[in-house]
């Protein structure tokens, strides 16, 4: 049996807010996906791996989490037996003429490796805003199997 868990529930990966209130600009610019998947680990140890190459990484086998530090924001990583849980949060005081870019660059990278890598397990990443507003997707498609953001 497959347990889903909600984004709103994960008071480790959501800061505790109401859903129907906006974020202020004073609140760091975030986006959380639950990607499905019963090899959340071995992804989670996969893509810290990788982007480790390129930025500072972060992988815990005991707990099953990671984290990947990109400049302007991180992504903290959380495997469970069904999903592999991302929330990406820039930092704070981040410049809001750039903050909505810095996300999506963010989103992007996550997505596009996280899809490339699952193509056998077709991982689709859902990327969802805290006041509930869809963010980009990404998934595998016989055209693009490295994996792209798909329309909203």
């Amino acid at each position: 049996m497959r347990m889903h868990v909600a984004l709103r529930d994960l008071p480790a990966l959501h800061s505790e807010r109401s859903e129907n209130r906006r974020m202020s600009t004073t609140e760091p610019l975030s986006s959380s996906a639950a990607v499905d998947t019963p090899r959340a680990a071995r992804y989670g140890k996969q893509l810290a791996s990788h982007l480790g190459r390129r930025v500072v990484t972060e992988w815990d086998e005991h707990t099953g989490t990671g984290l990947v530090v990109f400049d302007g924001g991180r992504c903290e990583l959380r495997a469970t037996p069904d999903q592999l849980l991302l929330h990406v949060v820039l930092k704070p005081g981040a410049d809001p003429s750039v903050a909505g870019a810095r996300l999506d660059l963010i989103e992007d990278v996550v997505g596009r490796h996280l899809v490339r890598f699952g193509t056998r397990d077709e991982l689709v990443v859902r990327w969802v805003r805290p006041d509930g507003s869809n963010g980009r997707e990404y998934a595998y498609t016989d055209d693009r199997p490295e994996g792209h953001q798909m329309p909203r």
